[in-house]
C-alpha cells in the first residue's frame, strides 16, 4: 500500500502537469495563483448599453457618438466574487474571449474591443484592443488619458484574428505583455502603475457591439493561460 504522503506527492505532481499542459504555448513559472470571475459589483461608464447573458457572458454596445470618452469600459470593483475577495494586486493576468457582434456602421475602422488596465480610474489607464478587419496593424496599444487614446505601439499578429478571438494581458514586475490566443506577441512597459483595476472596452465613435465571456482575472500567476 503506497504511503499517505507519497499518495499526496503524486497528486500534486498530475496537477502541475495538468497546468503545464493546459498553458503548453506559454512559459511556466509558478502555478500557485487565485482566479475571479462572477465580480459581485460592476462598473459601466460611456457605453450605450451592457446587456447581461447566460454563463457569465454580456454584450458591450459602443457609443455611436462620444466627444468625451473614446471607449465604453465596462470591469469589476474590488469586493466579493464568485471565488471569493477580489483585492488590489500589482501581478496578475486578465483575459477574455470577445466575438464582434456588430461589425460598425459608422467608419471603416470599426470592431476595436479589448482590455482596459492598470486603470487609475474610466477616464484614464493603460488599453489594448485588436483590430479584427486590419491585416497588417491588427493590435494597438496606447494610455488613455481623460477618455483619449493616445497610441503607442503597433503591430501584425502572429495569429489570425477575425470575428472571434481571446485577449489577454499579464503585468508581472512592472513589465506588461500582450496574448492573442494565446500567443504572446508583444513584450510592453506600461504607461500607468501596476493596478488590477481592469475592464473591458469597446470604441466608441463608431457603432459596435461584442460579445464577451470567460472574463477573468488571476492573480500571483506568472504563467498566461487562455480564457478558454
Amino acid at each position: 500500500m503506497i504511503p499517505l504522503m507519497e499518495r499526496m506527492k503524486r497528486m500534486i505532481l498530475i496537477i502541475l502537469g495538468a497546468v503545464i499542459l493546459s498553458c503548453s504555448n506559454a512559459e511556466m513559472v509558478s502555478s500557485t495563483y487565485s482566479c475571479y470571475s462572477g465580480f459581485e459589483s460592476i462598473t459601466t461608464d460611456a457605453c450605450t448599453r451592457r446587456v447581461e447573458g447566460d454563463d457569465g457572458t454580456f454584450t458591450l454596445e459602443s457609443m455611436a457618438k462620444s466627444p468625451d470618452a473614446d471607449f465604453c469600459t465596462s470591469g469589476p470593483q474590488y469586493g466579493n466574487s464568485q471565488q471569493g475577495n477580489f483585492k488590489r494586486s500589482k501581478n496578475y493576468v486578465v483575459s477574455a474571449d470577445m466575438r464582434i457582434s456588430d461589425m460598425g456602421k459608422y467608419s471603416e475602422s470599426y470592431g476595436f474591443l479589448g482590455l482596459a488596465f492598470n486603470m487609475i480610474d474610466s477616464r484614464n489607464y493603460d488599453v489594448v484592443y485588436a483590430r479584427p478587419h486590419s491585416k497588417d496593424h491588427c493590435w494597438e496599444l496606447g494610455k488613455v488619458e481623460e477618455g483619449k487614446i493616445y497610441s503607442r505601439d503597433w503591430g501584425e499578429c502572429v495569429v489570425t484574428i477575425r470575428r472571434d478571438f481571446n485577449i489577454g494581458i499579464k503585468i508581472h514586475e512592472g513589465k506588461g505583455y500582450i496574448y492573442l490566443d494565446g500567443t504572446m506577441i508583444k513584450e510592453f512597459h506600461p504607461f500607468y502603475p501596476p493596478d488590477n483595476k481592469v475592464a473591458t472596452i469597446v470604441r466608441n465613435n463608431i457603432q459596435s457591439s461584442a460579445e464577451v465571456s470567460n472574463f477573468k482575472v488571476c492573480q500571483g500567476m506568472l504563467t498566461y493561460c487562455p480564457a478558454h
